[in-house]
């Protein structure tokens, strides 16, 4: 392969930051179906990272969402009087590249995040996430890779969070792949990761998540990727991991599974965009008195581009720890489907509908008017309806307003919610 632009002679690399680089080697967030070919990843800094400054390449632009006015910023139900404010997340994700002979390329990927509350100040964070990664190219075919992720966000991690909680997350990720001429790729890769979470006291609520939720995960998995066509990937993965919770509080929760995954990854630009993966995936917990997960799991979002619409689906399944004493996990679904019509060259119009449910395998308890506690297996219904209408600025950046009504039914009562968002965003995909 040709070499992309100058090469960077190896008097300019920093013998400091080539140490840093090399110690990533032996490190190991796998991820998934996400591994990029070499050759890709050169495609992606020349068509991506257009500024330069130095030996540096650097990709960055700036986003504007949920600005806007929120009914339910907690997520109450209505006879809590739910708290209402004044929103927006002004961020600014950037990567940096450095690329020596198309041989060696590092970057690193950062996204500072301010989130904004006009009236409820404790809820005013400031976001960020940090992701060096170094890859090498060794004998033409060989890629070696190790990486570094930090992340440190206050959010609702999983749609059981009806508040935000501070979550931070570090780990190391390294992976060895074999890659061919023709653009396939096999390989191996495995990480540790670390996930801290703040206790949450908040109104009506207090939720002891250190205890429940800290934990190490352990993952390994062999992954394989084949260029079916254009830039149409064919991925199979299959991996295993480990898990294990930090407080004896929650030592019932250590666990393990496996996981299968299979499916298609399209192009980031063409008429088809998006990816289907589906698989299967058991989750066995250490203690035999748990009940466990085995089961169908997939995580597909794609659109098809047709003349002047634009259609979009949407699935994904999988199971997730619970911060509830009664239970290890719980199972959510979620399916949807939108359509966006251009009826002009600068106006897009967006609708979308997604229906979910979790259902939860251990029983609540609950207590009763009277006073008795009664058992029941939780199981919620959610419902997301989102339309908007997109303003072309210049090329495919816009300027959006939106409104998106939700709504968790249950047949635990104290849980069913409801809230609408009325804003506005700014994209850069019209």
């Amino acid at each position: 392969m040709s070499e992309r632009y100058p090469p960077l002679s190896a008097d300019r690399i920093p013998g400091a930051l080539v140490f840093c680089l090399l110690a990533l080697f032996s490190l190991g967030t796998a991820r998934g179906q996400n591994y990029q070919h070499f050759s890709f990843l050169l495609d992606e800094i020349d068509r991506d990272a257009r500024w330069q400054f130095g030996p540096f390449r650097i990709s960055s632009f700036f986003q504007i969402r949920d600005i806007g006015y929120d009914s339910n910023i907690y997520q109450m139900s209505q006879d809590m009087d739910p708290v209402s404010d004044y929103t927006a997340i002004f961020s600014l994700p950037t990567k940096v590249y450095l690329n020596y002979r198309d041989k060696l390329v590092f970057s690193l990927a950062a996204t500072p995040e301010l989130a904004f509350y006009a009236s409820q100040k404790k809820e005013r964070a400031f976001n960020y996430s940090l992701l060096p990664e170094l890859r090498v190219r060794l004998f033409h075919r060989l890629i070696l890779g190790g990486s570094y992720e930090y992340d440190k966000s206050r959010r609702r991690p999983t749609s059981e969070f009806d508040v935000r909680a501070l979550e931070k997350s570090n780990g190391y990720q390294g992976s060895l792949f074999l890659e061919t001429a023709r653009l396939t790729a096999i390989g191996f890769s495995a990480s540790v990761r670390d996930f801290r979470y703040e206790d949450i006291y908040a109104p009506d609520e207090e939720s002891y998540l250190s205890r429940s939720l800290n934990r190490q995960e352990r993952r390994g998995s062999l992954e394989f990727y084949y260029l079916m066509y254009s830039d149409t990937v064919f991925f199979l993965n299959g991996g295993y991991a480990e898990y294990d919770f930090q407080h004896p509080f929650s030592y019932f929760r250590n666990s393990y599974s496996f996981q299968l995954y299979s499916g298609l990854r399209f192009p980031l630009l063409g008429r088809i965009r998006g990816a289907l993966t589906l698989g299967y995936k058991s989750l066995v917990p250490r203690e035999k008195r748990m009940g466990g997960f085995s089961g169908l799991v997939g995580d597909t979002s794609f659109n098809l581009r047709l003349s002047r619409f634009v259609f979009r689906v949407l699935y994904r399944r999988d199971c997730y720890f619970s911060f509830w004493q009664d239970n290890l996990f719980f199972v959510e679904g979620l399916w949807g489907a939108g359509v966006s019509f251009y009826p002009a060259s600068f106006l897009r119009l967006d609708y979308d509908h997604r229906s979910g449910r979790s259902d939860y395998p251990g029983l609540l308890s609950i207590t009763i008017a009277d006073g008795a506690v009664e058992k029941l297996e939780r199981r919620d219904q959610n419902r997301y309806h989102t339309v908007s209408l997109v303003c072309r600025i210049i090329r495919d950046v816009g300027v959006g307003l939106t409104g998106n009504f939700w709504q968790r039914k249950s047949n635990y009562y104290q849980v069913a919610r409801d809230r609408f968002f009325v804003g506005a965003f700014l994209t850069y995909e019209f």
